[in-house]
Parts: structure tokens; sequence; C-alpha cells
């Protein structure tokens, strides 16, 4: 009966306190992904994870976060079916992940590509707002476009002081940033997720979390840019991680060194029901580019 009963507890405890319900992120989980893509000897070579990720009527949808991929990864270009701990070692090879604690922000270093907020851009009820142009003798209006059945919406984050320009959020299903000139208000695509260039300029990190699959895989989707020695921008890595969140927020994000960034996460179940940093535990994570 005692043995019956101790059954029944684990079990209940699994489901109350399961991994997917996590107020942190195991640090076990930090290099768990479903998609990978690097290049090795000029070749690009994609890994993927084929995990069940539909909803199935009367089925709990996917939900296995915080823990191991179930499916075995293959190569996209030629469907052979890869090894999990190459997988791991072959990210682990380019970036290396590890928290830390708040004192971390001690060691931030000047940044001229840091995203700041100097401008006062007032935003309206309806989240409406005017970027100045050419020394406030012009001025540009942004507001929420329908189209069909969805909305365009855009979102001032700050501006670029390097670049004489606006950092603007448009947002149609997934994101993207792009800078507005002060002087002339051209607009240029910068990156889709937030853009985070280190101190030198040599490389362009991006990330935002991708909660809009329409199916079970949300991730936060990375993205390393780098240039190489005839000063040329080349994609050092794509990667969907599956267990944790990135802030929106830009000022959570700093360098530490020159291949050094720091930023806070939370876990991806909870940011998924709660997209709100304000109301989540956050937890800050270094990312080192090797």
């Amino acid at each position: 009966m005692k043995k019956i009963a101790l059954i029944t507890f684990l079990i209940i405890s699994k489901s109350i306190f399961g991994q997917d319900n996590s107020s942190e992120i195991p640090e076990s989980c930090l290099y768990y992904f479903y998609d990978f893509s690097f290049t090795e000897n000029d070749e690009t070579i994609q890994i993927r994870y084929p995990e069940e990720t539909r909803f199935i009527s009367g089925e709990e949808p996917y939900s296995s976060y915080y823990s191991k991929n179930e499916s075995i990864p293959y190569n996209v270009s030629n469907g052979n079916q890869l090894n999990a701990e190459f997988s791991n070692e072959a990210l682990k090879k380019i970036i290396s992940l590890e928290f830390v604690d708040e004192n971390i922000k001690d060691f931030k270093i000047p940044n001229k590509y840091e995203i700041t907020h100097k401008s006062n851009i007032k935003i309206n009820e309806f989240g409406e707002f005017y970027l100045p142009i050419d020394h406030k003798k012009d001025s540009i209006h942004f507001k929420d476009t329908p189209i069909e059945a969805y909305t365009t919406t855009y979102s001032y984050v700050g501006e670029i002081e390097y670049f004489d320009s606006y950092l603007l959020l448009e947002f149609f299903e997934q994101p993207a940033y792009f800078l507005i000139n002060r002087k002339d208000g051209s607009k240029s695509f910068m990156s889709s997720g937030l853009p985070n260039y280190s101190p030198s300029g040599m490389i362009l990190l991006n990330m935002f979390t991708d909660t809009a699959t329409y199916q079970h895989n949300e991730s936060t989707v990375l993205s390393i840019i780098k240039k190489n020695i005839n000063n040329e921008a080349e994609q050092m890595l794509s990667v969907s991680f599956k267990s944790w969140a990135v802030s929106p927020n830009p000022d959570d994000y700093f360098w530490i060194s020159e291949n050094e960034i720091v930023f806070k996460v939370y876990p991806i179940r909870k940011f998924i029901f709660e997209p709100n940093p304000n109301v989540l535990k956050s937890q800050y994570l270094k990312m080192k580019i090797l």
C-alpha cells in the first residue's frame, strides 16, 4: 500500500513540479536546439532534429523544452543521420554558454554601437509616434497598419549614435529591425532579431524569441555574423535554442569583452504564456564566441 502511495505521489509531483513548469532554466539544457547551421571548410552544414511538434487533438502537445530531443538529428543537405553528441559538440566549438550573477554588470565595457534612448520620442495611447528628420525640419509618422486580416505594428526601440539612425521594430508575424537615418529618413533593414554589435563592430549578434510558429516548437533564434579578414560579413551560425527565451529589452544586453556578451533570459514555457519580462524571473546568461 505504501509503495502504491509513493508511486502515486511521484507521478503527481512530476506533473505539478515538472521541468516545463520550472521558474528557472536548468543549466543542463542550455545547448538544446531544434535546428543549427554553420559553415565548415567553406561548406554550410544544417543539422535538424525532426521532433514531433504538430498539435494532435486529444493528445498533449510536444512540450519537452527542458529535456533532450527524442529524435535523431540529420544533415539537411543529404538526409544522413548524425550522432547527437557530434551535433552538440559542433555547437560548443563555436560558442560557450554559462549562467552568471548580476555582478557581471560591473564588467560592462563601452560600446559605440550601443542602443541608446536620447531622442525622447513620445508615443501616444494608440502606439503612434513621429521620428524627427533633418534636425526636426521634417518627421516620419509611424502607426500600426492593417494588412488584410493582420496588422503590421511599429515600435520605436532607440537609436544607434554611430549610424546616426533610429532603430525601429516592424512586426508582421515575425520581427524585423530597421534603421531610419536621422538626416534623410532613409530606411534600411538591419536584422531579424535585436541587433547587438561587438565593441569593434566585427561581430553582429541578433536574437529573438519565436512564439509565432503556430505549432509547439517555439524557440530563441540566434544568428551570429562576423567580418572576415577582407572586412566582408559572413554568417558564423544560425541556431534555434529550445529551452530559453531572450529579453526583448535592449537595455538587458551588454558586452564584457570583444567576444563575450551578457543578456537576460527566461524559461521559454513561462515566456510563451506570459511574455512580460516585468513579471518573470530572469537569469543572466553569458555567451562567448570562440
